[in-house]
């Protein structure tokens, strides 16, 4: 039986259903709202900010019960990531613009 433990291709012991979310990330509690310590997050796959990729790439989580909003791995507030995001989308849709007018 134990031989079987340390063969690499014997069936993986931890089931593959996980959520992602459910691993341990960062040095916040889990599944907590930095800011309320609510466990009612919910991780928002559209926003009017950053369309359906903006949020994904800034891994964006949102507190049902105080609406903060903070990134998921951190704890920290996706404010200013969220301005650069917009900033640097709109500079760029301005330089395509410009260039398909020319």
């Amino acid at each position: 039986m134990e031989e079987q433990s340390r063969n690499p291709y014997s069936a993986p012991r931890a089931s593959l259903d996980m959520e992602p979310d459910a691993a341990p990330r960062g040095p916040r509690a889990e599944g907590a709202c930095p800011r309320c310590g609510a466990a009612d997050l919910t991780r928002p796959s559209f926003t009017w900010w950053g369309g359906a990729i903006g949020p994904k790439l800034l891994h964006h989580t949102v507190c049902r019960g105080c609406g903060f909003g903070f990134h998921a791995k951190t704890g920290k507030s996706n404010g200013g990531a969220i301005t650069a995001y917009v900033i640097a989308s709109f500079a760029l849709a301005l330089v395509l613009v410009f260039l398909l007018g020319r």
